[in-house]
């Protein structure tokens, strides 16, 4: 057990820090592999995540609670042929609004399945959710709450193929999830002030994950053990620690697919043709 004096001084407030984190832990510096650089550690429950430090009084230093333990998503069943409308919250970013988005078959071919057959739907699916993040012991200059507003847009397709081989039998759904692209806009919340608003490509095109904004500089892709957090001058390093793991972790393409409950039908829409 170390002596009180080893373990590391927290950051200033307005520091600008770099983080690694590995397994809950976050170490000071690029490299998480230093016992002796380990300066905070990350704890989750349903609900809520609290960043601690590492001194034998633990103190909390900020926590971040989630309005709902488990986001909502809708899905919408695109028509063949047509289009499907989502409708976008007001801070999404105008490049985000307009992006244009694949053609249906190249979902199918992204999943390795027929596309030409007509077997098959496809649904559009939206996630809108907050984040109230809190200064514990870091009450300071800047010690009013922040709210993480997320979006996060994707697309579900379904391959449907005969469960027997008697035309009479039932129907077997081969499902594929892709997160097409995730958005993020931290606003302070006494004031309303925008602080930062960013999006990142999801998994569909081998997204890297890699984020930064006013901030932080996230490095690191979605499938990263070890993320690298740089935080900006001038604002709370474990505010900026706090919003980037959440953004890299609890919103991530795998994380907000385990989310969602395809809704497809039992039997392909066009199937009075086969």
């Amino acid at each position: 057990c170390r002596a009180e004096n080893e373990w590391l001084d927290d950051p200033g407030e307005k520091e600008a820090c770099v983080f690694s984190i590995k397994d809950k832990i976050v170490y000071k510096g690029e490299s998480a592999e230093n016992p002796a650089k380990k300066w905070m550690y990350i704890v989750k429950n349903e609900k809520m995540i609290e960043i601690a430090n590492m001194k034998p009084t633990r103190e909390m230093l900020w926590s971040a609670e989630f309005s709902e333990s488990k986001p909502h998503i809708q899905q919408h069943l695109k028509k063949t042929g047509g289009l499907a409308s989502l409708v976008l919250p007001p801070f999404i970013l105008e490049g985000f609004g307009q992006m244009q988005e694949p053609e249906d078959r190249v979902y199918f071919e992204k999943a390795g399945r027929e596309f030409q057959d007509g077997l098959w739907a496809i649904s559009k699916f939206s996630l809108q959710t907050t984040v109230t993040c809190t200064p514990g012991s870091r009450r300071g200059e800047n010690d009013d709450p922040f709210q993480l507003f997320v979006f996060a847009r994707g697309t579900l397709i379904c391959d449907y193929e005969r469960a027997n081989d008697n035309k009479q039998g039932g129907w077997k759904k081969n499902i594929a999830e892709f997160v097409d692209a995730i958005c993020f806009n931290l606003v302070q919340l006494n004031t309303g002030e925008n602080i930062a608003s960013w999006w990142v490509p999801g998994d569909l095109h081998h997204g890297k994950g890699e984020q930064q904004n006013a901030l932080f500089h996230l490095i690191g892709d979605w499938f990263s053990k070890t993320p690298i957090i740089r935080t900006s001058q001038g604002w709370d390093p474990i505010l900026a620690l706090l919003v980037a793991y959440i953004c890299a972790s609890e919103f991530s393409p795998s994380q907000i697919k385990s989310y969602i409950e395809p809704d497809f039908p039992d039997r392909p829409p066009n199937a009075s043709f086969f």
